[in-house]
């Protein structure tokens, strides 16, 4: 099987506080994976190592064929990652942060204002790509980190948490399906959230995840 994602007793610690012990598991090309768990079970953990934010204490992962400790900067170069409180430019409007994020990942001229667009209207956000990100409310914020992230179509994308953009965007099942590799992490609070927003009566999360 060709993964995305391969997890093998992966460890971290805090001097005697241990975070993560020894989780395993696999995510398949073009799959998406519900991350889900209490609080303090180390998911966000997890998710920093398979970034390179933290480093292992043992075990390994493998990220989009990339060792997350030996191969850090292939890693970063073929990740998407959002994180819980979105971090964008706010003294930009929407179009100029794509176009930086754009310039940032390579992605080609011809491609910025159809991808552009395509993006924007998923999140339902193409009426304020002229708009300045500081005036933009929490939720749209939110949906334009989506979008952001997932812009460049890397090949693996991990979003910290969803309700909020699962509350907007009339395109979303499209957004998700748009990325080629997508790990969808769900914070465990949100998990009743997500079912209602994502679909309507009679779907399940299992449709999603």
């Amino acid at each position: 099987m060709n993964l995305a994602i391969e997890v093998d007793a992966l460890q971290k610690s805090f001097g005697e506080i241990e975070a993560v012990r020894g989780v395993s598991f696999a995510v398949a090309r073009g799959e998406v994976f519900g991350f889900l768990g209490p609080n303090g079970a180390g998911k966000t953990t997890t998710i920093n190592m398979l970034c390179t934010l933290a480093r292992p204490t043992g075990g390994s992962a493998l990220v989009a064929g990339h060792d997350v400790v030996h191969e850090r900067d292939d890693v970063r170069r073929n990740i998407g990652l959002v994180f819980q409180d979105p971090t964008l430019d706010g003294y930009l409007t929407a179009r100029q942060n794509l176009q930086l994020h754009a310039e940032l990942y390579g992605v080609q001229s011809q491609l910025i204002e159809p991808r552009m667009q395509q993006v924007l209207e998923m999140v339902d956000l193409w009426d304020r790509r002229d708009g300045v990100v500081a005036t933009f409310s929490g939720v749209m914020s939110a949906c334009f980190a989506y979008g952001l992230a997932a812009f460049a179509l890397p090949p693996v994308l991990f979003y910290r948490t969803v309700t909020r953009v699962l509350q907007k965007g009339r395109h979303r099942r499209e957004l998700v399906q748009s990325v080629p590799l997508l790990l969808l992490f769900v914070s465990s609070w949100a998990l009743g959230e997500v079912v209602g927003y994502w679909t309507g009566p009679g779907d399940s999360l299992s449709r999603v995840c």
